[in-house]
């Protein structure tokens, strides 16, 4: 009861002890006994009730205006949550899924002038830039030379990112989609290129990956971070269809990858005719070797095995297999919390025109004047150096050259060596709002001794929302 009713019945039970007392006189003795037994026990609960009564009152602080206190509000529905995840910020919980999603959009623009034609104006391809005094010019990939200025702006390398991943469980599951706008090379249309589509699942036996995304062959952390989209000429750039294992090796850091992937040869046939293509017997196989560390960097051994195969129905002798094999050896030491460096070499036979980043022509396999199948050889070394003047200001230089061996029976026009460099400055105005500027040099040498060159000035504006 509240104190208003106890204070009632107390009034109530003395008003009842005064009406029976005068009653008393007209009732027998029996019954008047009876009534005073009654009003003493009345009486006590009376004296039982105003002692509950005080003490309510003492632990209500004094409270005695007898006012129930209003009822708490009820408490708002919670917010959708945002967590963290260890691919990224931005996460939006799915409520009642155990699924956390991501959505980043990237807009990106760049602003292009170059002294001379380069080919193809929205990227910085050192293999396309034209050479002087080609006699093929215009036959092949190759566009006539000319010196003319060139100017061009770009919102290809505006990127869409998707995340889903599993929150509610040991074992984690995770879709990862991206793509940028090169699809469509030869217009201006923003024409969508996947770069990753892939399924993830991590558990206490490593991860299991299949979908496109980097080979083991690739070491993303060995990019030097120009503006150049494109960039550096001879990095390892093998993004392919792939069924992929990850495991730890130690708990000092290291680890193994593995995968089978779809081979997609490039063969030469400039110098070829009638209809010879190649054939997929197996799969590639790659793997690598991994070092990382979060203060000191990451350092990794990549290698692919690969056959590689002609065919052609109207001509027999050009039915042939070829073995190719490759390794890539990449360091991206931390020097200092403001200096960074990264360098990779790579050496292999038929692996040019797939894995490497300048591969715009054709270069992993190639018959010669006596129509016998060969890997070609390649090379390439890239050096990458980064230093942070200050939380906001922050400088790449980079330089790379790749080179191809070329057999006799090639064009003169045909891929032999590509140099690249660049040195650019970069202020991050906001989080992840970004301008820079940058130079490049590219220099192409054909098989002939053709060559030509290109100096690029580039300004970029890039946000990320997350």
């Amino acid at each position: 009861m509240n104190q208003i009713s106890l204070r009632a019945l107390g009034a109530s039970v003395a008003l009842l002890s005064a009406a029976a007392l005068p009653v008393t006189a007209q009732t027998p003795s029996s019954e008047v006994e009876q009534l005073r037994a009654s009003v003493k026990s009345l009486q006590e609960m009376v004296l039982q009730q105003n002692a509950q009564i005080s003490r309510l009152e003492q632990q209500q602080g004094g409270n005695t205006r007898g006012v129930p206190a209003p009822a708490a509000p009820s408490a708002p529905a919670a917010p959708t949550s945002i967590a963290t995840g260890e691919t990224g910020d931005g996460y939006i919980l799915v409520p009642n899924t155990g699924i956390k999603l991501c959505l980043n959009l990237s807009p990106r623009l760049d602003v292009i002038a170059d002294t001379n034609n380069v080919g193809i104006d929205n990227r910085f391809a050192g293999a396309l830039l034209p050479v002087k005094n080609n006699p093929h010019a215009g036959t092949g990939d190759l566009a006539p030379y000319d010196n003319a200025g060139r100017s061009n702006i770009s919102a290809r390398g505006s990127n869409v990112t998707f995340v889903a991943v599993t929150v509610d469980s040991e074992n984690q599951f995770e879709v990862f989609y991206n793509n940028d706008f090169y699809n469509a090379s030869g217009s201006d249309d923003l024409g969508i290129r996947i770069n990753h589509l892939y399924a993830r699942y991590s558990g206490g036996f490593g991860k299991l990956t299949f979908g496109k995304t980097y080979s083991p062959f690739e070491n993303p952390d060995a990019w030097p971070a120009t503006l150049d989209y494109n960039g550096a000429s001879s990095k390892v750039f093998y993004r392919p269809t792939e069924l992929r294992y990850d495991t730890p090796v130690s708990r000092r850091g290291y680890s193994a990858a593995f995968a089978l992937s779809n081979p997609s040869p490039w063969l030469y046939s400039d110098n070829l005719s009638g209809s010879t293509s190649t054939v997929n017997h197996l799969p590639d196989f790659t793997a690598n070797v991994r070092w990382e560390n979060e203060k000191w960097g990451c350092a990794q051994l990549g290698a692919i095995v690969r056959e590689l195969s002609t065919r052609n129905s109207a001509d027999s002798s050009l039915k042939q297999d070829v073995f190719a094999w490759g390794l890539s050896l990449s360091v991206c030491p931390n020097i200092t919390a403001s200096d960074s460096v990264q360098l990779e070499a790579t050496y292999g036979q038929g692996i040019f025109g797939s894995t490497i980043n300048d591969a715009f022509r054709a270069g992993d396999i190639a018959f010669n004047n006596k129509n016998d199948l060969k890997a070609l050889a390649y090379w390439g070394f890239l050096a990458g150096y980064t230093h942070k003047w200050s939380p906001k200001y922050r400088s790449t230089a980079s330089y790379s050259v790749s080179n191809l061996k070329n057999v006799e029976g090639q064009r003169e026009d045909a891929y032999h060596r590509v140099q690249y460099a660049s040195l650019n400055f970069v202020w991050t105005i906001r989080p992840r709002f970004e301008a820079g500027i940058e130079c490049l040099y590219g220099h192409n040498k054909v098989c002939g001794g053709f060559t030509g060159d290109d100096i690029r000035t580039q300004m970029t504006l890039s946000y990320s929302l997350f």
